[in-house]
């Protein structure tokens, strides 16, 4: 009976060779840098762009964008979020506001850390 009972070991080596598999896309890949452009003023009703055209690809690959607005109200509606350089109206404001946006761009393997931009609306 023990020749048998130590067969049944051998089935645990199975699982250690397929942990190793993931690691090694992350190693040669350097994740992209995502730059929001500078901060901007603007008025009620003017057209505002957002610019991420300064993010870039340390490894040359080709970039997507998400554009997503954190904080300050009114909410708008961007344009193209997912291009690099969104509009989007300044909302109607009674006192100066600030709406804060963030980027972050992709290179296919990796997202890049959050850049944030803010836009002062003047009514």
């Amino acid at each position: 009976p023990s020749p048998g009972s130590s067969n049944s070991l051998t089935v645990n080596n199975v699982q250690s060779s397929s942990s190793s598999g993931g690691s090694t896309t992350s190693q040669t890949t350097t994740p992209p840098v995502a730059n929001a452009g500078s901060n901007q003023n603007a008025h009620s009703s003017d057209q505002v762009t957002l610019d991420g055209t300064k993010s870039y690809d340390p490894n040359g690959h080709s970039l997507t964008f998400s554009w997503l607005q954190l904080a300050g109200g009114p909410a708008v509606v961007l344009t193209s979020d997912n291009k690099a350089k969104p509009t989007f109206t300044a909302p109607l404001v009674t006192n100066t506001t600030n709406l804060t946006f963030q980027l972050i761009v992709n290179n296919g393997n990796a997202d890049s850390n959050p850049a944030y931009v803010s836009v002062t609306v003047m009514r």
